[in-house]
């Protein structure tokens, strides 16, 4: 259901309304990155209530607002870090740990977890580590930007 709702997504992104990555411009990837991570966050936290199967179906939607925005500007930020010659290993190895070695930790400790303390314990430690990665992405950012000023 979640990877569903990202065709439309990424077609609306990249096709339909290009102009409003236009707003985004001005805001660095270590922000966007730090935004999608708090949504993230919020979203692993409405998980952590819902006891409705259903419910939890619905809510795989907002899978749309947060793997795509955290995709398309990992990417981008990847990207712009390396040089042009090495743009294609750097997203091959953004690929590789984001959806190899991250899902295999992250589905080995889900799991252990939902074992040893029920399905929420999966979602609270998701949470924990979504709030952590949006703090590392902000805090990085503020750093960055109060050095250079």
């Amino acid at each position: 259901m979640g990877e569903v709702a990202n065709i439309p997504y990424f077609y609306w992104v990249l096709w339909i309304f290009p102009f409003a990555l236009l707003a985004f411009i001005n805001y660095h990837e270590l922000t966007l990155l730090g935004i999608a991570s708090t949504l993230y966050t919020i979203r692993w936290i409405l998980y952590i209530f819902i006891t409705d199967s259903w419910v939890l179906i619905a809510m795989q939607v907002t899978h749309m607002l947060t793997f795509a925005v955290l995709w398309i500007v990992a990417v981008q930020y990847v990207v712009r870090l390396l040089p042009e010659q090495f743009g294609s290993t750097g997203q091959s190895i953004l690929a590789m740990v984001f959806m190899g070695l991250a899902r295999i930790i992250g589905g080995s400790i889900g799991g252990w977890l939902s074992e040893e303390w029920g399905g929420a314990s999966m979602y609270v430690f998701a949470t924990l580590m979504s709030a952590a990665a949006a703090s590392l992405f902000l805090g990085t950012q503020a750093f960055v930007r109060g050095k250079n000023t």
